[in-house]
């Protein structure tokens, strides 16, 4: 959307994100090991990293200062703000906002949310959840280059050459066993998640895993 509409995108990051909101329900845990409590209880008036409610209570808040000051949220998705002029996109505390390229906008938006919130700016987009972001005159271009090429160095495949298939042609697979080093379940697993991040950007990354097996 902000490449179809020619604008620029840039990052904030909301600190301690989880600590913002507050509870509704009534919550208690025991006191923290130093404080001298025996037989009590503290009460949590506040959310905390580590409760199960934490990232629903933060959306909670985040949505109702969005919605207070005049944004509305996309029903199509639901991290997805925007008022007519300014998008802000939210995961989790990241939040991308677009707006017109004379950034005035863009630094209204970033004053609202300072104002409820204590926010980092990060300027202009330039990585964003692990990949490498370009902006351009309407276009936008996402890159997870470095990412792979640790990837590679990481496995040994740094000088794996590029193929059509992802496996030589008539190779004759035979069940593994226990005591094949090959035959490594830790390995594979990150192989694979590695893979499900990096097709991302890449979509012929999706069948690299194999090279290695």
């Amino acid at each position: 959307m902000a490449a179809h509409n020619n604008l620029i995108v840039h990052l904030a990051d909301a600190i301690s994100a989880y600590l913002a909101g507050s509870l509704d329900e009534k919550l208690y845990m025991e006191p923290p090991e130093g404080y001298d409590g025996q037989g009590m209880v503290c009460r949590l008036l506040k959310s905390l990293y580590g409760l199960k409610q934490s990232a629903r209570i933060w959306n909670h808040k985040l949505r109702g200062h969005l919605i207070a000051n005049g944004y509305r949220q996309l029903h199509s998705d639901y991290g997805l703000y925007f008022n007519g002029v300014v998008l802000i996109a939210a995961y989790v505390d990241d939040m991308a906002i677009a707006g017109p390229k004379d950034l005035k906008d863009i630094k209204r938006a970033k004053q609202m949310l300072e104002s409820e919130f204590d926010i980092k700016d990060l300027g202009e987009c330039r990585q964003l959840l692990g990949m490498e972001v370009m902006q351009g005159p309407g276009v936008i271009t996402i890159r997870q280059q470095g990412y792979i090429e640790a990837t590679l160095r990481e496995f040994g495949l740094e000088d794996c050459k590029p193929v059509s298939t992802p496996m030589e042609p008539g190779r004759k697979l035979v069940p593994a066993t226990e005591q094949d080093p090959r035959c490594d379940r830790e390995q594979y697993q990150r192989q694979t998640d590695v893979e499900n991040d990096s097709h991302t950007a890449r979509p012929s990354f999706c069948c690299w895993p194999s090279i290695s097996i």
